[in-house]
């Protein structure tokens, strides 16, 4: 095995990186705060609650199962976003993931761009986006310098 990283050793070797970097890694990730913070407050406002409101054993379960799926949920999305990494390379926009299969889009003069507040939109490719960046100005130079090598 190389000194390269696993990421790398998915890209072929004639492709030379122009930008990389990992969603952000936090616990909470900046595009969807404000779905999480309520969750944060309704959940322990329940557990304050239940034991006045809620009577039969069954409605206990029932809270203690949304806890749970709350909480796998979270710590889910957080695994899914650490073992993922964005590049950019000479030829392609790449989604890469440690353990699911890798997307690419090809780079060339057709393809739009947009920054967002926390990530990269393509236009005309929803499923297809890069999320969860701390600096999407970044990723949006080195698009651009690809886009330069294909005019």
């Amino acid at each position: 095995m190389s000194g390269r990283e696993w990421w790398q050793q998915e890209l072929s070797e004639d492709e030379q990186v122009l930008w990389s970097s990992p969603p952000s890694a936090a616990l909470v990730p900046p595009r969807f705060k404000w779905l999480y913070y309520p969750f944060g407050v309704i959940i322990p406002l329940l557990w304050m609650i239940l034991p006045f409101d809620q009577p039969t054993a069954w409605d206990f379960w029932k809270l203690l199962l949304v806890t749970a799926g709350c909480a796998v949920g979270l710590l889910g999305h957080q695994h899914v976003r650490r073992n993922c990494r964005y590049a950019v390379t000479t030829r392609n926009a790449w989604e890469l993931n440690k353990f699911t299969k890798s997307k690419h889009l090809p780079i060339d003069m057709f393809l739009h761009f947009k920054a967002t507040r926390h990530g990269v939109d393509f236009e005309r490719h929803p499923s297809f986006s890069f999320d969860h960046l701390s600096d999407p100005d970044a990723a949006i130079r080195a698009l651009k310098q690809a886009q330069e090598v294909h005019k």
